[in-house]
């Protein structure tokens, strides 16, 4: 950046053309200030724990700033593990010194993920080798379900094990016939699923 035309210790002019009467011996100089290059940082969006079965959830802007004194140059944005999110731009773009972007580049968890963590590495590939990274995720809790054990007749036994699952679980249901009855199978609807008591 141009600081101005000195001459010894004093500042004569701050323009970069600089007019003057000739009247003797005179050094005059300009003097330069190197700039920072660009310092992008990267801020990536939080995405909230959902259940299995969620619905799309929306794209969220990756907030890249550059702190530099120079534009930075993208030449690419990626994710180390693209299974679970999906970048909507890879490709490159420019962010001017002291400027935020945080809606070129969008991520976006992909639909009909089973349950667990998933997590990515996003990497923001500048000016010719700097890289930013960080890292997103998203938790998806397993569904609930309800499994109700019920004795047909009430008084013909007990019943144990009902109670709410998560999908996946492995569950055991009991049967303890009362006197004078027979336990006769489980039943899902019409349907004899066992006959066995446990």
């Amino acid at each position: 950046t141009f600081t101005g035309w000195y001459e010894g210790e004093e500042c004569i002019s701050t323009e970069e053309s600089y007019v003057f009467i000739v009247t003797g011996d005179k050094t005059v100089t300009a003097v330069f200030t190197k700039r920072a290059p660009a310092e992008l940082t990267l801020e990536v969006p939080v995405f909230e724990a959902v259940t299995e079965g969620y619905a799309q959830l929306e794209a969220k802007g990756l907030q890249i700033s550059n702190t530099g004194e120079m534009p930075a140059n993208i030449s690419i944005v990626e994710l180390s593990d693209d299974s679970a999110f999906v970048l909507t731009k890879t490709d490159g773009g420019m962010i001017a010194a002291g400027e935020t972007d945080d809606t070129t580049w969008c991520i976006q968890p992909k639909a009909g993920l089973a349950a667990g963590t998933y997590t990515a590495v996003v990497t923001v590939s500048y000016d010719e080798g700097k890289i930013v990274t960080g890292e997103v995720s998203i938790t998806v809790n397993p569904a609930m379900y309800v499994i109700e054990a019920v004795a047909e007749p009430a008084k013909g036994g007990t019943v144990s094990g009902g109670g709410t699952y998560a999908n996946g679980s492995e569950v055991t249901l009991t049967a303890k016939a009362n006197e004078g009855y027979t336990f006769t199978g489980w039943y899902e609807g019409e349907e004899c699923i066992s006959t066995e008591e446990s």
